[in-house]
């Protein structure tokens, strides 16, 4: 039996208006596959107020529908889920009640379309509480937001939609308590869009991560991605390098493949033999013979792939000029990797570290020595993805940390050469309100000069080999990103978002470069730039 909840928001008094009228226009404001997937029956739409039934109280659920249908007001009523498929039934007759794959299929498309408009580059489909109720993020420039379509998804409706996925991706193992991996293309927007999917199992739940590969990896060049003329000079010539190895570090989701793909497709690729050995191969680029390992004996025997081992070894009997290897995850791929380095072929292979500096522990970790380093390694580098501002909405400022201005001051970048910005805390229409769109890339390119390898073979602290690199015209990233902040491409918050200051000034001793204890900016430059706590 049915009753009216207390759940009501913003309700005032309703005028008397003909029944049927009122439950068609709340019919045809809520959109069917909305009220199918959070199973809503429309009742009435009066005044601005409409009145739904669900199955139980739940804000989110009256969030959406107060979204979807732009009501002033929500009321709502308690039913069964069996009066509520019933009156859906009834409510939406020039469309036959879907299937539950239908619906869900509908939803999925409506989630990937919303993330294709967005320019996202990860969906993440995952359970909120024990009862098996769900919810989608959509991650846009590296932070997550609701999904404006399906923030909330019932505890069916989610179950079936992750099952769907599994299905239609090949999720290999087919083992829902395992982790997971598949690959699907979808059209939206009138494109195909290639997707990497990813399960990993939460609690008796599964978590889904999709990554929209089309759109974090368009090929684009070093420079458009934010690497300056100099570093990329520098970049271009060490991975050109006869037996070159170089490595590109940063955490997950700094950009590192697209990068590495960027530097791909500037190399001669119709005089050189290029090749890729990668797990999965997530861009397919015309020129490069690319080649999708298994990571482990036991997945290889699944899939009928080559492991690592294999095909790298098939690989270097094959004449190769250069290789891309997805990534040096452990020892054996290490060994590989300065194997093929020291027989002359070029090898480029990205690396969990925090930046280029930090490498050299990360490579001695897996294995490698001091001495192996200092003789396979030409380059190291690292990055981060920044947010870029919003040109419509930035506000101008003259406000920078007094440790900016040192740094800035220390290594020589101008911060009078153009108007600096700050994002608008609010932001507008066309950034999401955020303050930011789109991103750019901070860059350090360390190379492995003759005095770097000099104090790695005698077994240098870390600190002592960034000072030489320092001393050699080696910048950190942060110097990169304050560069940017410079030129009104980013602003200070967002550095320190990612990056510090710290990072570069704890490398640097009387005996490399000197801060100046007194820079003499200009006063308004000294002033410490607001917090974001402070800001909101």
């Amino acid at each position: 039996m049915s009753h009216t909840s207390p759940l009501a928001f913003d309700t005032p008094l309703l005028n008397d208006t003909d029944a049927e009228t009122a439950r068609q226009a709340a019919i045809a404001s809520l959109p069917m596959t909305v009220a199918f997937a959070l199973d809503a029956e429309p009742i009435s739409f009066r005044n601005g107020v409409l009145t739904v039934a669900l199955i139980r109280e739940n804000r989110e659920v009256v969030d959406r529908i107060k979204f979807e249908t732009r009501a002033k007001g929500i009321v709502v009523e308690i039913k069964t889920i069996d009066k509520i498929r019933q009156a859906l039934n009834v409510a939406y007759p020039q469309e036959s009640f879907p299937t539950d794959e239908a619906a869900t299929k509908r939803i999925f498309q409506d989630i990937i379309d919303e993330a294709v408009r967005m320019h996202a580059g990860d969906v993440f489909i995952e359970p909120v509480n024990h009862h098996g109720d769900g919810q989608v993020r959509i991650a846009i420039d590296g932070l997550l937001e609701p999904s404006k379509r399906h923030p909330t998804l019932p505890r069916a409706t989610f179950s079936r939609l992750v099952g769907l996925i599994r299905s239609t991706s090949d999720v290999k193992p087919n083992n829902s308590n395992l982790p997971g991996d598949g690959r699907l293309t979808i059209k939206s927007e009138g494109r195909d869009n290639d997707l990497r999917i990813s399960t990993l199992p939460a609690g008796p739940h599964q978590r889904v991560c999709i990554r929209f590969l089309s759109q974090i990896l368009t090929l684009r060049s070093l420079p458009d991605l934010g690497m300056d003329e100099r570093l990329h000079r520098k970049f271009h010539a060490g991975i050109s390098r006869p037996g070159a190895f170089v490595t590109i570090a940063g955490p997950v989701g700094s950009g590192k493949s697209t990068t590495a793909y960027a530097a791909l497709v500037g190399l001669d690729l119709k005089r050189l033999n290029v090749n890729s050995i990668e797990n999965p191969i997530e861009c397919y680029i015309a020129g490069i013979f690319q080649i999708p390992i298994a990571v482990e004996e036991s997945q290889a025997s699944r899939s009928g792939q080559m492991t690592f081992d294999g095909a790298a070894r098939a690989l270097l009997r094959q004449l190769p000029h250069f290789v891309f290897l997805g990534e040096i995850r452990d020892e054996e791929t290490l060994d590989i990797a300065m194997t093929a380095s020291t027989t002359g072929t070029s090898l480029l292979s990205t690396i969990h570290a925090y930046d280029a500096i930090r490498t050299i522990i990360r490579l001695e970790t897996l294995g490698a020595n001091r001495a192996q380093i200092a003789q396979s390694m030409t380059m190291a580098t690292s990055q981060r993805l920044l947010r870029k501002l919003c040109l419509n909405c930035r506000v101008p400022t003259n406000s920078m940390s007094k440790k900016g201005v040192q740094m800035a001051g220390l290594f020589k970048v101008n911060l009078m050469a153009h108007q600096i910005y700050r994002s608008k805390p609010e932001g507008c229409d066309q950034c999401r309100h955020t303050g930011y769109a789109d991103r750019i890339g901070a860059f350090e390119v360390l190379e492995f000069s003759g005095a770097v390898r000099d104090a790695l073979e005698s077994g240098s602290p870390i600190g002592t080999i960034a000072r030489i690199a320092i001393s050699e015209g080696f910048r950190p990233m942060a110097i990169s990103a304050l560069e940017h902040v410079a030129a009104g491409l980013t602003d200070e918050l967002e550095l320190k978002r990612l990056l510090s200051y710290e990072d570069a000034s704890t490398y640097i001793d009387s005996g490399a470069q000197k801060a100046p204890t007194d820079p003499s900016p200009p006063q308004e430059l000294a002033s410490e730039q607001q917090s974001p706590k402070a800001r909101v």
